[in-house]
């Protein structure tokens, strides 16, 4: 995006289109490779990353993930459509999107009821793929506006796609730092109780609400603003105006979060086979979650600042400490935990060694910036 953003805002069209392009083009043989990859060793992936899964539920987290992967290949370039239409100030469409995402999987448990397809796991699998399908798809006119045409490309003679190709890598790299800490998350989880996993997940849904709404945005947001600036002092400026942005917004949340996670546990989940005595499993690592949630959207923020520098390496290495960090105290909190007779709760252990990740990576970023 900041390679983008530069050239849309010198008026260089043809090269933002080109660039475009190659870079469209780069992210589809890549995605394609990956998915193929991942849904022909999704037997052997499962085996390391979750030993402690029995045979049955073994084989349907594998029939799961060789649906999903394929999702991922196309919010792959649903995040290409996102940085072209942010670059060019563009923030509604993509944000908006989701909602069909949501719609989609929404009526695919509908009718998975009422036709009586079994599993409805599978069937909610699916329709998060169609869903992910229809956001990409809603975005593709608005992106062809923009840029004339939607041909992918590979044009790496081009030094503007070399240069986000050598960006790419690092931030490639960081994401797999924190996909690494989720997979963690998930080795460990299946040695505690069962139903650990499903504990984290539903605490994430809710604590990923002020996140999605305040602290990604807000970084999203700015990115584009932030690599339009040649300034050190203009880019301090928008940054600063970030971090009232997150912290005005998100405080409340995790005082809410920590304060009445219960009853916030209740009124959304309390129903069907979701009892009473699941409520506090789920509000641990609600708390837990809440206490890293300043940390982890001003650390979204910071990285932006980063990348609007250019400088994508450096963020990678912050990360990598964090994770690092999350990974050792969160493992050895939730084991300790287990040991000691928390049951389900103990997945808050899980939890709370990211939220200490969290903390660190944000305390290195901004020692990073001076």
């Amino acid at each position: 995006m900041p390679v983008f953003s530069s050239l849309t805002e010198r008026g260089d069209t043809a090269a933002a289109r080109r660039l475009a392009q190659g870079v469209l083009g780069g992210l589809l043989i890549l995605s394609t490779l990956v998915v193929a990859a991942a849904v022909a060793g999704a037997p052997w992936l499962l085996g390391i990353l979750a030993p402690g899964y029995d045979a049955e539920l073994s084989e349907l987290t594998t029939r799961l993930v060789r649906i999903l992967f394929p999702m991922s290949g196309v919010m792959i370039v649903g995040a290409w459509c996102l940085g072209i239409l942010t670059s060019h100030r563009r923030f509604f469409l993509p944000f908006a999107t989701p909602v069909a995402w949501n719609l989609s999987q929404i009526v695919g448990l509908l009718l998975g009821a009422w036709m009586g397809w079994a599993p409805l796991i599978v069937v909610l699998t699916w329709s998060t793929l169609i869903g992910s399908v229809l956001q990409v798809a809603v975005q593709l006119p608005a992106v062809y506006r923009l840029l004339g045409t939607l041909r992918p490309r590979v044009d790496l003679r081009f030094e503007p796609t070399r240069r986000v190709a050598r960006n790419a890598m690092p931030v490639a790299a960081g994401q797999g730092i924190f996909q690494l800490s989720s997979l963690t998350d998930v080795f460990v989880a299946s040695l505690l109780a069962e139903g650990a996993l499903t504990g984290i997940y539903f605490a994430q849904r809710i604590a990923m609400v002020p996140m999605a709404l305040f602290g990604a945005s807000v970084a999203v947001a700015a990115l584009p603003e932030m690599s339009r600036e040649e300034g050190v002092e203009a880019l301090r400026s928008h940054l600063s105006t970030g971090v009232r942005r997150v912290a005005y917004f998100i405080l409340p949340s995790v005082a809410v979060l920590l304060l009445l996670g219960d009853l916030v546990t209740s009124l959304i989940y309390e129903r069907g086979a979701f009892e009473a005595e699941h409520v506090p499993v789920v509000r641990w690592a609600l708390g837990a979650y809440a206490l890293g949630l300043v940390a982890t959207g001003l650390t979204k923020l910071f990285a932006s600042a980063f990348h609007a520098l250019q400088d994508t390496r450096t963020p990678v290495k912050y990360a990598l400490a964090g994770v690092a960090t999350g990974i050792l105290i969160g493992a050895a909190t939730a084991l300790w935990m287990h040991g000691r007779g928390f049951g389900l709760r103990a997945a808050a252990g899980l939890v709370f060694g990211s939220s200490v990740g969290a903390w660190v990576n944000l305390v290195l970023l901004v020692r990073g910036l001076g």
